[in-house]
Protein backbone atom coordinates (compact mmCIF):
# COMPACT_ATOMS: atom_id res chain seq x y z
CA UNK A 1 0.00 0.00 0.00
CA UNK A 2 1.46 3.24 -0.82
CA UNK A 3 -0.16 6.58 0.97
CA UNK A 4 -1.14 9.64 -0.44
CA UNK A 5 -2.54 13.06 0.56
CA UNK A 6 -5.74 14.60 -0.69
CA UNK A 7 -5.24 17.69 -2.48
CA UNK A 8 -6.86 20.84 -0.52
CA UNK A 9 -10.43 21.63 -1.45
CA UNK A 10 -10.55 24.71 -3.89
CA UNK A 11 -14.21 25.49 -4.13
CA UNK A 12 -15.94 28.43 -2.74
CA UNK A 13 -19.56 28.96 -2.72
CA UNK A 14 -21.00 30.92 -5.40
CA UNK A 15 -17.72 31.35 -7.25
CA UNK A 16 -17.81 31.12 -10.97
CA UNK A 17 -14.11 30.69 -11.38
CA UNK A 18 -13.93 27.50 -9.20
CA UNK A 19 -16.63 26.19 -10.96
CA UNK A 20 -14.51 26.89 -14.39
CA UNK A 21 -11.17 25.83 -12.27
CA UNK A 22 -12.49 22.20 -11.52
CA UNK A 23 -14.26 22.10 -15.04
CA UNK A 24 -11.14 22.38 -16.76
CA UNK A 25 -9.68 19.83 -13.84
CA UNK A 26 -12.30 17.05 -14.61
CA UNK A 27 -10.34 15.71 -17.33
CA UNK A 28 -7.78 15.01 -15.25
CA UNK A 29 -9.66 13.26 -12.59
CA UNK A 30 -9.66 9.38 -12.14
CA UNK A 31 -12.62 7.97 -13.17
CA UNK A 32 -13.82 5.13 -11.54
CA UNK A 33 -14.65 1.98 -13.24
CA UNK A 34 -15.77 -0.33 -10.40
CA UNK A 35 -17.24 -0.40 -7.01
CA UNK A 36 -18.23 -2.71 -4.98
CA UNK A 37 -17.96 -4.18 -1.01
CA UNK A 38 -16.70 -7.13 0.52
CA UNK A 39 -17.43 -9.02 3.51
CA UNK A 40 -13.57 -7.17 4.44
CA UNK A 41 -14.02 -3.79 2.27
CA UNK A 42 -15.45 -0.99 0.70
CA UNK A 43 -13.66 -1.60 -2.89
CA UNK A 44 -12.74 0.71 -5.41
CA UNK A 45 -11.18 0.54 -8.98
CA UNK A 46 -9.86 3.88 -10.79
CA UNK A 47 -8.43 4.75 -14.23
CA UNK A 48 -6.04 7.93 -14.52
CA UNK A 49 -6.34 9.74 -17.62
CA UNK A 50 -2.63 7.48 -18.55
CA UNK A 51 -4.39 4.72 -18.36
CA UNK A 52 -3.17 3.29 -14.99
CA UNK A 53 -5.59 1.85 -12.48
CA UNK A 54 -5.01 2.31 -8.81
CA UNK A 55 -7.44 -0.20 -6.26
CA UNK A 56 -8.54 1.79 -3.46
CA UNK A 57 -10.39 0.19 0.05
CA UNK A 58 -12.64 1.95 2.93
CA UNK A 59 -11.09 5.19 3.54
CA UNK A 60 -8.89 5.59 0.67
CA UNK A 61 -6.15 6.68 2.54
CA UNK A 62 -3.51 4.97 -0.04
CA UNK A 63 -3.82 2.75 -3.04
CA UNK A 64 -4.11 -0.98 -2.30
CA UNK A 65 -2.78 -1.80 -5.85
CA UNK A 66 -1.83 -0.11 -8.46
CA UNK A 67 -0.89 -0.90 -12.45
CA UNK A 68 0.77 1.64 -14.57
CA UNK A 69 -0.60 3.19 -18.00
CA UNK A 70 3.52 2.53 -19.51
CA UNK A 71 6.31 0.55 -18.53
CA UNK A 72 6.43 -1.17 -15.44
CA UNK A 73 7.18 1.46 -12.56
CA UNK A 74 4.84 3.01 -10.91
CA UNK A 75 6.88 5.25 -9.05
CA UNK A 76 5.74 3.59 -5.01
CA UNK A 77 6.62 1.68 -2.66
CA UNK A 78 6.48 -1.38 -5.00
CA UNK A 79 9.24 -0.49 -7.00
CA UNK A 80 11.97 -0.43 -4.31
CA UNK A 81 9.91 -3.79 -3.25
CA UNK A 82 10.97 -5.60 -6.55
CA UNK A 83 14.75 -4.58 -5.64
CA UNK A 84 14.68 -6.56 -2.08
CA UNK A 85 15.48 -10.32 -4.07
CA UNK A 86 19.15 -8.61 -4.68
CA UNK A 87 19.56 -9.13 -1.13
CA UNK A 88 19.15 -12.84 -0.79
CA UNK A 89 22.17 -15.08 -0.49
CA UNK A 90 20.30 -17.70 -2.89
CA UNK A 91 21.67 -20.15 -5.08
CA UNK A 92 20.14 -21.90 -8.48
CA UNK A 93 17.73 -20.50 -10.79
CA UNK A 94 14.86 -20.61 -8.67
CA UNK A 95 13.40 -17.55 -6.55
CA UNK A 96 10.71 -18.53 -4.83
CA UNK A 97 9.02 -15.23 -3.28
CA UNK A 98 5.93 -15.52 -0.13
CA UNK A 99 3.67 -12.63 -0.02
CA UNK A 100 1.81 -11.80 2.40
CA UNK A 101 -0.83 -9.46 1.81
CA UNK A 102 -1.43 -9.94 -2.06
CA UNK A 103 -4.03 -7.53 -3.00
CA UNK A 104 -4.60 -7.33 -6.32
CA UNK A 105 -0.73 -8.59 -7.45
CA UNK A 106 1.40 -5.57 -7.74
CA UNK A 107 4.54 -6.83 -5.82
CA UNK A 108 3.93 -10.14 -7.54
CA UNK A 109 3.97 -8.08 -11.30
CA UNK A 110 6.68 -5.71 -10.45
CA UNK A 111 8.81 -9.04 -9.18
CA UNK A 112 8.26 -11.23 -11.57
CA UNK A 113 8.61 -8.85 -14.66
CA UNK A 114 11.90 -7.71 -13.16
CA UNK A 115 13.50 -10.47 -12.43
CA UNK A 116 11.88 -13.69 -14.26
CA UNK A 117 14.17 -13.07 -17.51
CA UNK A 118 17.02 -14.20 -15.38
CA UNK A 119 15.50 -16.49 -12.94
CA UNK A 120 12.39 -18.45 -12.88
CA UNK A 121 10.14 -16.55 -10.46
CA UNK A 122 7.73 -18.77 -8.31
CA UNK A 123 5.19 -17.09 -5.99
CA UNK A 124 2.94 -18.02 -3.46
CA UNK A 125 0.45 -15.09 -2.54
CA UNK A 126 -1.83 -15.06 0.58
CA UNK A 127 -4.79 -12.77 0.52
CA UNK A 128 -7.42 -12.53 3.42
CA UNK A 129 -10.37 -11.33 1.05
CA UNK A 130 -11.15 -13.33 -1.75
CA UNK A 131 -13.30 -10.22 -3.44
CA UNK A 132 -9.87 -8.54 -3.99
CA UNK A 133 -8.72 -11.03 -5.63
CA UNK A 134 -11.35 -11.38 -8.23
CA UNK A 135 -10.93 -7.78 -8.74
CA UNK A 136 -7.26 -8.37 -9.28
CA UNK A 137 -8.07 -10.99 -12.00
CA UNK A 138 -10.73 -8.79 -13.68
CA UNK A 139 -8.69 -5.61 -13.51
CA UNK A 140 -5.17 -5.84 -12.99
CA UNK A 141 -4.58 -9.23 -14.63
CA UNK A 142 -3.51 -11.11 -11.70
CA UNK A 143 -4.58 -13.91 -13.43
CA UNK A 144 -1.61 -13.67 -16.31
CA UNK A 145 0.85 -13.98 -13.88
CA UNK A 146 2.62 -17.66 -14.42
CA UNK A 147 3.52 -19.86 -11.58
CA UNK A 148 1.60 -18.08 -8.95
CA UNK A 149 -0.23 -19.45 -6.29
CA UNK A 150 -2.96 -17.79 -4.29
CA UNK A 151 -4.59 -19.09 -0.53
CA UNK A 152 -7.79 -17.35 0.38
CA UNK A 153 -7.74 -16.53 4.15
CA UNK A 154 -5.43 -15.32 7.11
CA UNK A 155 -2.15 -14.78 7.20
CA UNK A 156 -1.42 -15.84 10.52
CA UNK A 157 -3.12 -19.55 9.84
CA UNK A 158 -1.56 -19.68 6.48
CA UNK A 159 2.22 -19.02 6.80
CA UNK A 160 1.73 -21.49 9.88
CA UNK A 161 0.38 -24.06 7.56
CA UNK A 162 3.15 -23.86 4.79
CA UNK A 163 6.03 -26.31 4.81
CA UNK A 164 7.75 -24.72 2.04
CA UNK A 165 10.44 -22.34 2.22
CA UNK A 166 11.17 -18.96 0.50
CA UNK A 167 13.62 -17.12 -0.63
CA UNK A 168 11.88 -13.57 0.08
CA UNK A 169 8.84 -13.21 2.28
CA UNK A 170 7.25 -9.92 2.01
CA UNK A 171 4.90 -8.52 4.59
CA UNK A 172 2.15 -5.99 3.31
CA UNK A 173 -1.01 -6.25 5.17
CA UNK A 174 -1.94 -2.03 5.87
CA UNK A 175 -5.53 -1.58 6.12
CA UNK A 176 -5.76 1.82 6.04
CA UNK A 177 -3.27 3.21 8.41
CA UNK A 178 -3.11 0.38 10.49
CA UNK A 179 -1.66 -2.86 10.74
CA UNK A 180 -3.15 -6.23 12.28
CA UNK A 181 -1.71 -6.92 15.82
CA UNK A 182 -1.59 -10.87 14.71
CA UNK A 183 0.50 -9.99 12.25
CA UNK A 184 3.25 -7.53 13.85
CA UNK A 185 4.16 -9.77 17.07
CA UNK A 186 7.05 -11.94 17.82
CA UNK A 187 5.19 -14.70 17.15
CA UNK A 188 4.10 -14.07 13.54
CA UNK A 189 7.78 -12.82 12.96
CA UNK A 190 9.11 -16.20 13.90
CA UNK A 191 6.68 -18.18 12.21
CA UNK A 192 7.95 -15.89 8.93
CA UNK A 193 11.41 -16.57 10.24
CA UNK A 194 10.84 -20.70 9.37
CA UNK A 195 9.81 -20.13 6.46
CA UNK A 196 13.21 -18.33 4.91
CA UNK A 197 15.60 -20.13 3.30
CA UNK A 198 19.12 -19.87 4.29
CA UNK A 199 19.71 -16.53 3.07
CA UNK A 200 16.62 -15.43 2.84
CA UNK A 201 15.30 -12.46 3.91
CA UNK A 202 11.96 -10.69 4.79
CA UNK A 203 10.58 -6.99 3.44
CA UNK A 204 7.75 -5.67 5.13
CA UNK A 205 5.76 -2.23 4.26
CA UNK A 206 5.03 -0.26 7.65
CA UNK A 207 3.38 2.92 7.99
CA UNK A 208 5.52 5.78 9.54
CA UNK A 209 3.44 8.51 11.23
CA UNK A 210 6.49 11.58 11.12
CA UNK A 211 6.72 11.70 14.97
CA UNK A 212 9.40 10.96 17.36
CA UNK A 213 9.43 7.17 16.09
CA UNK A 214 7.31 4.89 18.72
CA UNK A 215 5.89 3.06 15.88
CA UNK A 216 8.95 1.79 13.93
CA UNK A 217 10.73 1.60 17.39
CA UNK A 218 8.43 -0.85 18.18
CA UNK A 219 8.51 -2.72 14.95
CA UNK A 220 11.56 -2.66 14.68
CA UNK A 221 12.57 -3.95 18.24
CA UNK A 222 9.91 -6.75 17.36
CA UNK A 223 11.92 -7.94 14.44
CA UNK A 224 15.19 -7.81 16.59
CA UNK A 225 14.33 -9.83 18.62
CA UNK A 226 13.95 -12.36 15.81
CA UNK A 227 16.50 -11.60 13.40
CA UNK A 228 19.96 -10.40 13.45
CA UNK A 229 20.15 -8.28 10.83
CA UNK A 230 17.56 -4.83 10.29
CA UNK A 231 17.65 -2.38 7.75
CA UNK A 232 15.16 0.38 6.87
CA UNK A 233 14.38 2.25 3.93
CA UNK A 234 12.31 5.48 4.47
CA UNK A 235 10.13 6.95 1.90
CA UNK A 236 9.74 10.51 0.96
CA UNK A 237 6.65 11.32 3.07
CA UNK A 238 2.93 12.34 1.70
CA UNK A 239 1.14 14.29 4.40
CA UNK A 240 1.69 13.62 8.01
CA UNK A 241 2.43 9.59 7.23
CA UNK A 242 4.94 7.92 4.81
CA UNK A 243 6.17 4.08 3.95
CA UNK A 244 8.74 2.46 5.10
CA UNK A 245 10.42 -0.77 4.15
CA UNK A 246 12.26 -2.62 7.11
CA UNK A 247 14.47 -5.55 6.13
CA UNK A 248 15.17 -8.52 7.96
CA UNK A 249 17.48 -11.64 7.78
CA UNK A 250 19.83 -13.69 9.11
CA UNK A 251 22.64 -12.23 7.21
CA UNK A 252 24.21 -9.09 6.81
CA UNK A 253 22.20 -6.99 4.40
CA UNK A 254 24.38 -5.57 1.29
CA UNK A 255 23.13 -4.10 -1.52
CA UNK A 256 24.33 -5.90 -4.87
CA UNK A 257 26.29 -3.90 -7.57
CA UNK A 258 24.69 -2.50 -10.44
CA UNK A 259 25.52 -5.59 -12.42
CA UNK A 260 23.54 -8.18 -10.40
CA UNK A 261 20.31 -5.52 -10.67
CA UNK A 262 17.74 -6.53 -13.36
CA UNK A 263 17.66 -3.23 -15.92
CA UNK A 264 14.23 -2.04 -15.78
CA UNK A 265 15.55 -1.17 -12.13
CA UNK A 266 19.06 0.14 -11.99
CA UNK A 267 17.71 4.17 -11.95
CA UNK A 268 16.42 2.51 -8.41
CA UNK A 269 18.69 2.51 -5.15
CA UNK A 270 17.92 0.96 -1.55
CA UNK A 271 19.11 3.40 1.15
CA UNK A 272 19.16 0.79 3.86
CA UNK A 273 20.04 2.27 7.20
CA UNK A 274 20.78 0.34 10.59
CA UNK A 275 17.31 0.65 12.72
CA UNK A 276 18.64 2.24 16.12
CA UNK A 277 15.32 1.72 18.41
CA UNK A 278 15.84 4.31 21.47
CA UNK A 279 15.20 2.78 24.90
CA UNK A 280 11.94 4.65 25.32
CA UNK A 281 10.72 3.53 22.11
CA UNK A 282 11.63 -0.46 22.64
CA UNK A 283 8.70 -2.20 22.59
CA UNK A 284 8.29 -5.62 21.94
CA UNK A 285 4.90 -6.72 20.65
CA UNK A 286 3.93 -10.31 21.04
CA UNK A 287 0.44 -12.32 20.85
CA UNK A 288 -0.82 -10.90 23.96
CA UNK A 289 0.10 -7.78 24.31
CA UNK A 290 0.30 -5.69 20.67
CA UNK A 291 -1.36 -2.28 21.20
CA UNK A 292 0.04 -1.67 17.86
CA UNK A 293 -3.51 0.86 17.32
CA UNK A 294 -3.11 2.83 19.93
CA UNK A 295 0.60 3.06 18.90
CA UNK A 296 -0.15 4.58 15.34
CA UNK A 297 -3.44 6.44 17.18
CA UNK A 298 -0.24 8.31 19.35
CA UNK A 299 1.77 8.72 16.51
CA UNK A 300 -0.59 10.47 14.55
CA UNK A 301 -1.35 12.94 17.07
CA UNK A 302 2.53 13.76 17.75
CA UNK A 303 2.98 14.13 14.01
CA UNK A 304 -0.34 16.21 13.45
CA UNK A 305 0.68 18.68 16.49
Amino acid sequence: MRFVHAPPRSWRSGSWQSVRAIAARSDRIPRQIFEGESLYSYLQVQRDVDGSLRLLTNESLGFQSFWPGQGMLTGGVWDYVALAPGLAKRSGSELRVLIVGLAAGTIARQIHLAWSPTVRVIVHGIELDPAIVDVGRRYFELGSLPELTIQIGDARVAVQSLDEDFDLIVVDVLRGLYLPPHLVSIEFFAACERRLAPGGVLVMNAPVPLDSGRLLGALGATLGEVFEELRVMQLPPSGPVANALLFAARHRLEPQGADHVPAVLRALALDLRPLDVPERHRRLLTDDHAPIEWLTDLALVEALR
